[in-house]
């Protein structure tokens, strides 16, 4: 986890993991760039489902637990029919993706430099 001055406010996104985001929180909010976004859009593409009979949440693929917990979720999705095959494949092909890519991501933060640790622009 970065050191960041305790002046910061970090992001308070906790991984599936138990492990929290580690980010500087946007001012005024609780969570960082990254994390605010893809809580928008799990709220809209939630909206969306809604408005279906059918409902699904994935969590956010960050991490191998995550992306574990994913493939649990359709499973259980598959075995009590509430989505179909074909579904059920191309979510499963997404989750192989995000594990596949795992390796070549960092969605760590970077640690600050010395001068933005500084409080200089």
């Amino acid at each position: 986890m970065p050191s960041y001055p305790e002046s910061i406010r970090l992001c308070q996104h906790i991984k599936i993991n138990g492990t929290k985001c580690g980010s500087p929180a946007m001012r005024r909010q609780k969570f960082c760039y990254y994390h605010k976004q893809s809580r928008q859009k799990r709220l809209e593409i939630n909206a969306n489902i809604h408005r279906e009979r059918k409902k699904l949440t994935l969590p956010l693929l960050e991490d191998a637990n995550s992306i574990q917990l994913g493939i649990v979720q359709v499973a259980r999705l598959l075995m009590t029919q509430q989505i179909d095959h074909p579904t059920a494949s191309l979510l499963l092909y997404a989750l192989r993706m995000a594990s596949t890519n795992l390796n070549r991501t960092s969605l760590e933060p970077e640690l600050p430099s010395d001068t933005w640790a500084a409080g200089k622009p």
